[in-house]
C-alpha cells in the first residue's frame, strides 16, 4: 500500500495450485505443500521499519512498514525490524508503482489513453507467449 508499506518476497514462477484437494505451491514443476504457520504476538504495526507477514499465507511474501499502519494489526504478524538499510527501504517506497487500473476519472481522455495502452501491451505480451499475463 502506497505510503504505508512495501511488499517483497514474491518469486517469479511460484504459483498456487490445487493438489489432492488442497492448495499447494508449484515451482519449476515441483509441488511444495506449504502450510501457513500461525504466529501470534501482540506487536503492533506502530512505526516504520517493521517486517510483517500475512498470517494466512504460507508463501514467501512479506512487507516492510514505511509508516504506522494499524490496519495491518490482526491479520498480519510483525516478525522483525529493519536494522540497517533504512535508506534502501525509503528508496524502494519512493518508486512509482503499477496499480493495474487507471487512476484518472472514468471516461476522461487520460483514462481512455491508459485503457488503450493497457489493452495494447496486454495483447502484445499474450502474443509473445508471456504466461504471466492476465486481466487484472
Amino acid at each position: 500500500q502506497a505510503g504505508k508499506w512495501v511488499e517483497g518476497g514474491r518469486i517469479n514462477g511460484l504459483t498456487q495450485e490445487e493438489f489432492a484437494g488442497d492448495k499447494a505451491y508449484q515451482y519449476l514443476g515441483k509441488i511444495l505443500n506449504l502450510r501457513p504457520i500461525l504466529e501470534v504476538n501482540e506487536l503492533k504495526h506502530s512505526r516504520k521499519g517493521l517486517l510483517t507477514h500475512y498470517k494466512f499465507n504460507a508463501g514467501p511474501e512479506f512487507a516492510i512498514t514505511t509508516a504506522p499502519s494499524p490496519e495491518q494489526d490482526g491479520a498480519w504478524t510483525v516478525f522483525g525490524e529493519v536494522l540497517e538499510g533504512e535508506d534502501m527501504v525509503k528508496a524502494v517506497s519512493d518508486l512509482p508503482f503499477v496499480t493495474g487500473k487507471s487512476l484518472d476519472p472514468n471516461g476522461s481522455v487520460a483514462d481512455g489513453f491508459w485503457k488503450a495502452q493497457n489493452s495494447y501491451f496486454l495483447g502484445l505480451a499474450k502474443q509473445l507467449g508471456d504466461s504471466r499475463v492476465g486481466n487484472k
